[in-house]
């Protein structure tokens, strides 16, 4: 009987090695290919990730799942068929949630009754898209992000500025100021581009706008590469900032499509999502006076790449000539990459108590991923663990509620509440 207990016990030694031996193994490619396969529903006892982890990251810091039965609360937005790119959902006031369509319809949403309240229709059909929305209620400002277009058909962003108050259930806008305007572009662009971006946030005493680079089609229409983001005289492609007075400065250049911006406060950082091409969507450290890459430099391929065959990578000599690539460029790596793409959309800094163990965690949303994903980063802000949590729809916009839920906006007209099930 003893004879058969020490064999049991040595077999379980051995799988117990084994397992470790082959996850540190697993663990460690994962790291080099910027992946991370415990997101792929690989089983692996938990020991076993732990002393992999603590084996190949300096940190040691225990991986850690979120462990919460999350609850999730459909609500639907009124004109959902209204919803397309852009638009957002912001915190009016303790009490009121401000949502806001693509083509500026706008709702007002009582977070106890769940009642809606039709907005005030100054944004409504004025603009050809808005972009986004951002309400400052240290400042009483509303800021839109939004794109028009000329009588010649020309095309071009700005920054918009109104004063709001909100008084016995009623939205009031006043003082509508534009406190910058991009160039015009009048050539080669798709006014109803994906590659747009942005979103506007107060940050450091002015405001922050990302933009896209246009879906600029010259000499690359399969790959949708523009000559903008390297180029010091176009705001496009770019992550601009503006000050009160109307002075404005690029902030940062090599910018393709940046879906999200937003700050950690626990590090007063300045991150951005960003969409690659066909994979590469990216999370960015934004330091000023930095460049990006795009589109000289990208883990993506472009769309037209047959991953069947040994073609020539991305970016390949055409773009590395006619695009403002020069080999003598410092090009800033994202501190994240999913391959494939998820469509990154916004993101934010986890700070309440509704999710104890996301507090300063990053989460980001997706459209094409139709998930959340929790990221994880060390004392020196590298990422460590990324978590999938799937929602299953594509998610335009989310923010911390005053009570720490998690509210989403969603293309499909929706509004979803996360909250914890185990507390």
């Amino acid at each position: 009987m003893k004879k058969k207990w020490k064999i049991t016990i040595l077999i379980i030694i051995i799988i117990g090695i084994v397992s470790l031996f082959f996850g540190v193994q697993f663990l460690k490619n994962a790291r080099e290919d910027r992946t991370w396969p415990f997101n792929s529903g690989m089983k692996l006892p938990s020991f076993v990730k732990y002393y992999a982890y603590k084996y190949t990251n300096p940190d040691s810091l225990k991986i850690d799942t979120h462990l919460y039965e999350i609850n999730t609360e459909f609500l639907s937005i009124p004109d959902q068929e209204a919803i397309g790119g852009g638009g957002s959902v912001n915190i009016l006031n303790s009490d009121n949630l401000l949502i806001t369509l693509d083509n500026g319809n706008n709702w007002i949403l009582n977070l106890t009754t769940k009642n809606f309240i039709k907005g005030p229709d100054i944004f409504f059909n004025k603009f050809l898209s808005i972009r986004d929305v951002n309400i400052f209620p240290e400042k009483k400002e509303i800021a839109l992000l939004v794109s028009e277009i000329t009588k010649n058909n020309c095309m071009f962003m700005k920054l918009k500025i109104y004063n709001f108050s909100f008084l016995e259930k009623k939205l009031e806008i006043s003082n509508d100021k534009t406190l910058w305007k991009s160039e015009e572009v009048c050539e080669d662009y798709n006014p109803f581009a994906a590659n747009g971006g942005g979103r506007v946030i107060f940050y450091k005493n002015s405001y922050f706008i990302s933009i896209g680079f246009l879906g600029r089609l010259s000499n690359a229409p399969s790959s949708g590469v523009s000559s903008f983001p390297q180029d010091l005289n176009s705001s496009f492609g770019k992550i601009i900032r503006v000050f009160d007075e109307g002075k404005s400065e690029i902030y940062s250049i090599g910018h393709r499509n940046p879906q999200g911006l937003f700050v950690r406060k626990k590090n007063d950082l300045l991150i951005n999502t960003e969409h690659g091409p066909n994979g590469g969507d990216e999370i960015n450290l934004v330091i000023k006076d930095s460049n990006y890459g795009w589109p000289c430099k990208t883990v993506g391929k472009t769309y037209s790449y047959d991953y069947s065959k040994d073609l020539e990578p991305w970016p390949g000599e055409n773009i590395l000539k006619d695009y403002g690539c020069e080999n003598n460029k410092v090009y800033v790596d994202p501190m994240y990459s999913w391959i494939p793409s998820i469509g990154a959309s916004q993101g934010l800094e986890y700070n309440n108590d509704e999710f104890p163990r996301w507090k300063n965690d990053l989460i980001i949303s997706s459209l094409v991923g139709g998930s959340l994903f929790r990221v994880h980063l060390s004392n020196d802000n590298h990422v460590i663990n990324v978590e999938k949590i799937k929602i299953n729809e594509r998610i335009r916009d989310l923010i911390e509620s005053p009570s720490g839920k998690l509210i989403l906006y969603t293309d499909g007209g929706s509004l979803i509440f996360l909250s914890n099930n185990n507390k």
